[in-house]
């Protein structure tokens, strides 16, 4: 019945996106899984409570063997191993437990992320890598929680404790209650010294374990290069390089918190010291048994190591929080649009747009052309002239531009541009592939009936590839299509574009890797589509397809010639 409630009410993870917090915290996470999380807060309690239950048990059975009491002594023996019994148990019960809402956070968390990154503009997304927002996912939630949702609930443990150890302190004798406050004060203020240290270590090293996975993630994906230029020693080098400049920043949190432990249990052991003495001096008195001086050590120890861990995890804790804040740096691109735009209907417009990329020179200058709905184009031009850009700036990925970008008469500053997005479709010079069927990645996840995928499989000419594959439409394709050759990856992603019922075609070199007879399938039955807009860009346009073009733009010295 406690694993049904712990495991339950998963709910709270919702599979849409929503609205997005300004902040984000360990205290969030804590809150949405509120249940969860009281559940096994009473768990740690209980089980603390029986631990006090045991010590007391202890120092009774000692009291009464030093009095020969034999019936009392085996009475207080077995509740002692009773407690101990239950003590073990419940390591097991609340490690399996908090590991599964540990993972309903981590999930949240995650999610959180993920929609983040998926509403953030193309612009702000590109800011950093994906070997970044990978570490983000994976460092960074190992990060979250090692140094803060496991000391949350060490906290708890550790305020249990301390509370059940006073009580029990209080039954020998009040003056221990005394010297335990004034003690606690001093090992409660030590770990203080260090947060700032330990507040720098921590976000430095999440940073080093963000650049690890960066550079491992370039060093890996350029082994084609090194291998065929016998460098491949260099994946070796590199990573150990890597490696060691991380593990640097690691290591040194590891000293500052290690400074940090050391020096506040070393206080704590000087404490549990005074209060072992106080109680021998007690039991000279004759105002406390003997059996209290076992006792009073154990849950003085309680106490002060008690202390020591909620300062330490207190510290940790809010040294957690530079991580959240890292993910709040990709906040919601959405704005509220003050036109709509329903379907492509007219033309899209470009009115002496110019653009340039981070402050260089703009590669754009004053370019204006018209697109109408139903006409096919293409964009010639040398490299780097600017034909891949004007193209991004049309699919609404670039924004930073002056100038007019119109589309139905509507300016696209006035939309949101995920209305603009669902009117294009962009093939891009290096399609990508997901690790995932043959079947979703045409129709990213989609409900489509199978004639409809046939058509479209027989019009991007790959049939063949579906029947060599094992499992047809089924078989499960490598990560970035690994196990392709450029054409199939190109016939997958533009199939991909037509299974989307998309009506604008935006292709940047999408048949570049593919031969003149496959190029001649794809391109003709595009540009001879009436329902179809289509502007290619293009470095080699076959001489056959000119009579289907409407216009030809040529982009030179960065201006527009027709």
């Amino acid at each position: 019945m406690c694993a049904h409630f712990v495991l339950n009410n998963v709910h709270f993870l919702k599979t849409n996106q929503r609205k997005l917090s300004s902040n984000m915290n360990l205290y969030e996470c804590l809150r949405q899984f509120l249940p969860q999380n009281l559940f096994l807060s009473a768990f740690i309690i209980l089980r603390d409570f029986i631990l006090m239950i045991g010590g007391l048990a202890s120092a009774n059975a000692l009291t009464n063997l030093v009095k020969r009491d034999f019936d009392q002594f085996m009475f207080w023996i077995l509740v002692e191993i009773l407690a101990y019994i239950f003590y073990c148990y419940s390591l097991y019960i609340q490690d399996f437990y908090t590991s599964k809402v540990i993972q309903l956070m981590d999930t949240s968390i995650r999610q959180d992320i993920a929609n983040r990154l998926a509403q953030s503009g193309y612009e702000k997304y590109h800011e950093k890598n994906e070997a970044v927002y990978s570490s983000w996912v994976t460092n960074d939630i190992n990060t979250i929680n090692q140094n803060g949702l496991n000391n949350v609930y060490d906290l708890i443990d550790n305020l249990a404790n301390i509370s059940f150890s006073v009580i029990a302190l209080a039954y020998y004798h009040f003056s221990l209650i005394l010297s335990a406050i004034v003690l606690s004060a001093l090992v409660l203020a030590t770990p203080h010294i260090f947060t700032k240290r330990i507040a720098a270590a921590s976000l430095s090293m999440t940073q080093g374990n963000e650049k690890l996975t960066n550079q491992l993630t370039d060093i890996l994906e350029g082994f084609n290069p090194l291998y065929m230029l016998n460098l491949s020693r260099l994946i070796v080098s590199k990573t150990v390089t890597s490696s060691k400049k991380a593990a640097a920043k690691n290591n040194h949190y590891a000293r500052v918190y290690g400074s940090m432990s050391a020096t506040t249990n070393a206080v704590s052991v000087m404490c549990q010291t005074v209060i072992m003495i106080q109680t021998g001096l007690l039991v000279f008195a004759k105002l406390v048994t003997i059996g209290a001086v076992n006792a009073t050590q154990n849950f003085a120890g309680s106490i002060f190591v008690g202390i020591t861990g909620t300062s330490e995890s207190l510290i940790a804790i809010k040294a957690v929080q530079p991580i959240f804040d890292k993910f709040t740096q990709l906040p919601d691109s959405h704005k509220q649009p003050t036109a709509e735009l329903n379907h492509f209907n007219q033309q899209l417009s470009v009115h002496n747009l110019s653009f340039g990329y981070d402050h260089r020179p703009e590669i754009l200058k004053q370019i204006s052309l018209t697109i109408e709905k139903n006409h096919k184009y293409a964009l010639i031009g040398d490299s780097g002239s600017g034909k891949t850009t004007l193209l991004n700036i049309l699919a609404g990925k670039l924004t930073s531009y002056t100038g007019e970008l119109m589309i139905d008469g509507l300016n696209y500053q006035d939309l949101d541009l995920s209305q603009v997005r669902e009117q294009i479709y962009c093939l891009d010079q290096d399609p990508y592939i997901f690790n995932d069927s043959l079947r979703n990645n045409i129709t990213l996840d989609d409900h489509f009936h199978d004639l409809d995928l046939d058509k479209i499989i027989d019009q991007t000419g790959l049939s063949k590839l579906v029947s060599r594959l094992p499992d047809g439409l089924d078989t499960i394709l490598q990560h970035k299509g690994s196990d392709l050759s450029g054409g199939e990856k190109q016939r997958i992603v533009l199939a991909r574009g037509l299974s989307s019922k998309r009506k604008i075609f935006l292709i940047d070199e999408g048949t570049s890797a593919l031969d003149n007879r496959s190029r001649t399938e794809i391109e003709d039955p595009l540009t001879s589509d009436p329902q179809l807009t289509v502007v290619m860009v293009t470095h080699q346009l076959r001489k056959e397809l000119e009579p289907k073009l409407d216009r030809i733009y040529k982009i030179t010295a960065h201006s527009l010639v027709q």
